[in-house]
């Protein structure tokens, strides 16, 4: 489930930042604002359209990653996990991300002398990474679930944390996770629609067994994942390092949406071939 460069690169750094402060009173949610105080700073760097600008934007664009790499760990580490904590580390990778982009929209505005065209760019390249991030999500859960068992689907999620802020809102408390629970609901109403029950909806593959499942289903995963945020991010700092904020949001929206489309196409076919399995078996 996990992006090769994270394992490899973003999250051993990550980890040599959480040992240094394991035992400080730094919070996991500490980090991940940290995070995005990073994102903003590596968008105005990319902004001023200069190569200085473009290596300082490299540096807190990789920070970011790390940042968004140490906060679970952390929290992982002192056994100190929540759902609110997932839902501010979730936002804070769009906030950065769209920081990010808004950056390189400014720059390549500025460097084609064509504001509409450099900023229709920007936004084609923003939504293009959203959807593509939100698909990628979406793949991990279904693994979570239908292969280790461990997570609800997102509308029973979604049902215990509104549950949960009504009460907050009731006794007038918690007002910053009322806010995040609110802005989780946005995110998985745009992306996912509406959830329509407060349980798992059985489907008909769920009658095969989860190891079958799971090595049809795992190339799948693979491809959709190795084309992840780390990947884009990864993307973005080669191109800020060769000054060229406008070939990453070139094969954002062209290279990227093929791929992604290619992915669905192959995971259509999947389920089409375990369908077929289950009515030959009936």
């Amino acid at each position: 489930m996990e992006e090769t460069l994270d394992l490899v690169v973003y999250r051993p750094l990550a980890y040599l930042g959480v040992r240094a402060i394991k035992r400080t009173g730094i919070t996991p949610d500490q980090i991940t604002l940290a995070s995005i105080a990073a994102a903003i700073g590596a968008g105005f760097s990319i902004a001023t359209g200069t190569y200085v600008g473009f290596l300082w934007g490299a540096a807190l664009v990789l920070l970011f990653n790390v940042l968004d790499c140490a906060d679970g760990m952390l929290a992982r580490v002192r056994g100190k996990g929540s759902p609110y904590g997932y839902i501010l580390d979730g936002l804070a990778g769009y906030i950065g991300t769209a920081a990010i982009v808004l950056g390189l929209g400014q720059a390549v505005a500025q460097r084609w002398g064509q504001p509409i065209l450099g900023w229709g760019l920007a936004v084609a390249a923003g939504l293009s990474l959203a959807w593509w991030c939100s698909v990628v999500d979406g793949l991990r859960l279904e693994w979570d679930r239908r292969v280790y068992g461990v997570r609800q689907d997102r509308a029973a999620e979604l049902k215990q944390l509104v549950d949960a802020a009504e009460r907050w809102r009731l006794e007038g408390s918690h007002p910053p996770e009322r806010f995040l629970v609110g802005a989780y609901v946005v995110y998985v109403q745009l992306w996912s629609g509406r959830p329509k029950g407060d349980r798992v909806v059985e489907a008909p593959e769920d009658e095969i067994p989860a190891a079958a499942w799971a090595e049809s289903h795992r190339p799948v995963l693979r491809l959709a994942v190795e084309a992840g945020p780390t990947m884009q991010l990864t993307a973005i700092i080669a191109a800020l390092l060769l000054g060229k904020p406008e070939a990453v949001l070139v094969a954002v929206v062209i290279l990227g949406n093929l791929w992604g489309a290619g992915v669905l196409v192959y995971r259509f076919a999947i389920r089409r071939q375990l369908l077929a399995r289950i009515a030959s078996e009936a």
